[in-house]
């Protein structure tokens, strides 16, 4: 992402010290606490064990596309794509 920045002349953001949260179209549903503490058990009481899950899902999906060099160069050949030419 700082290759972009840099390749369109953007200059980079001030960080803001507003706490983050879940908007859900109409209000707040979860906020952040300035103490990280307390924004992972208020996270744990609200959504259970749910992030945790996602995180590991979306982990384990993109270690699957990078073992099989979706990424790469070679993403047409692993994908049995028959239009790529090398």
């Amino acid at each position: 992402m700082v290759d972009f920045r840099e390749e369109f002349g953007l200059k980079k953001r001030a960080s803001h010290k507003r706490p983050s949260g879940f908007y859900n179209g109409e209000k707040f549903v979860f906020t952040q606490s300035r103490w990280t503490i307390i924004t992972i058990l208020r996270l744990l009481w609200r959504y259970g064990l749910d992030c945790y899950y996602i995180y590991n899902h979306v982990n384990s999906v993109l270690s699957a596309f990078s073992r099989y060099g979706i990424f790469g160069m070679d993403a047409a050949r692993t994908l049995g794509c028959s239009r790529w030419k090398p």
